[in-house]
């Protein structure tokens, strides 16, 4: 009997030792495909732009997340194409609306949403080859470099503006796919502007005007700003809002106990949309109608129209409020709306 139990204990550690072989084994094997493995995510980050830049020999790529973010890249085959995957990321820009130019055509897509991955696909035709990674991970400012082929016949050195994502810098600090500062040069600058003045035209005239002044003056965006020397988010709406006489406090959070709130279904130009983490707004911004909103997100953006469903902001949304009188177009009393 004694025999017997010392034969099955003897057998159960022979099996929990194969097992634990086995599954460290399997734990150091390469995965057909790295989406299958398991990281860990931290903080979520949202993608806020992708610019591309032509170079005498290839294309620089940037992708601008608001923090830190881990990704890897990869390669997928017939037709070929590379893709970057962002993890714990959000879409924070509209990807309909990302540059391309002659044989290479970016697309970007909300590939999961639990854990959050965003996926970032260059499609290259036969002129263009494997792409190199210039940054390591994590980062917030992924750049990579896509070799012409040496038969490839070579392109004129044109930047590709950034403008189609329809995002506007308004930092001169920051790097503009052009090599320059704030917007875009010449005829493309004044195409830009045109643009988004006529995003905000259903705003009132004074408010109209001001980001007209932001974005010629080339504003910064600045932490603690409120003026055409540097604004943060909140500085900017209590400057847009002082053109038209209502003085706002510069805080998210404080401007959310302001006006009248309102439903996402029924918002209209002028209305104040907010954004937070665990039920504390911590951005806002104004919005312009179709779904859209114009807001300063942070340094690398500076003056920025996004879309309200873009999955970053969307998952933020906290609510919308109204102090400019819908018939008149004119501010109410912001004091008494408290």
């Amino acid at each position: 009997m004694q025999a017997a139990s010392m034969g099955t204990k003897a057998f159960s550690i022979l099996f929990f030792c194969l097992i634990t072989a086995a599954t460290t084994a399997l734990g150091t094997q390469e995965p057909a495909d790295p989406n299958e493995t398991a990281l860990p995510f931290g903080p979520v980050t949202g993608l806020l732009s992708v610019d591309m830049r032509q170079k005498s020999d290839g294309l620089l790529v940037t992708l601008t997340l608001d923090g830190p973010t881990r990704y890897r890249t990869g390669r997928l085959l017939s037709p070929p194409r590379f893709y970057v995957d962002l993890e714990s990321c959000e879409l924070a820009l509209d990807p309909s609306a990302l540059p391309s130019t002659s044989g290479v055509r970016v697309r970007a897509s909300q590939f999961t949403v639990s854990p959050p991955v965003v996926r970032v696909v260059l499609d290259l035709d036969s002129n263009w080859t494997l792409p190199r990674q210039l940054t390591p991970s994590p980062s917030d400012e992924v750049r990579f470099f896509v070799p012409r082929r040496a038969s490839a016949p070579a392109q004129e050195k044109t930047p590709i503006s950034a403008l189609s994502e329809k995002q506007w810098r308004t930092n001169p600090n920051s790097s503009s796919p052009n090599g320059g500062t704030g917007f875009t040069v010449g005829a493309q600058k004044s195409c830009a502007q045109e643009e988004l003045f006529s995003l905000t035209k259903a705003l009132p005239h004074p408010m109209r005007q001001l980001v007209k002044r932001i974005a010629e003056n080339s504003t910064p965006y600045r932490f603690g700003g409120d003026g055409l020397d540097g604004i943060d988010c909140s500085g900017f709406t209590c400057l847009l809002f002082s053109a038209v006489g209502i003085q706002l406090p510069h805080s998210a959070a404080e401007q959310f106990q302001m006006g009248t709130p309102i439903d996402a279904s029924d918002l209209k130009p002028g209305d104040l949309v907010f954004f937070g983490v665990e039920g504390r707004p911590t951005h806002v911004g104004v919005a312009l109608g179709g779904e859209r909103f114009l807001h300063v997100s942070s340094a690398r953006n500076g003056l920025t129209v996004t879309p309200l469903n873009a999955p970053y902001y969307a998952k933020r949304f906290m609510g919308a409020k109204r102090l400019l009188n819908s018939e008149t177009n004119q501010g109410k009393n912001a004091s008494a709306q408290r």
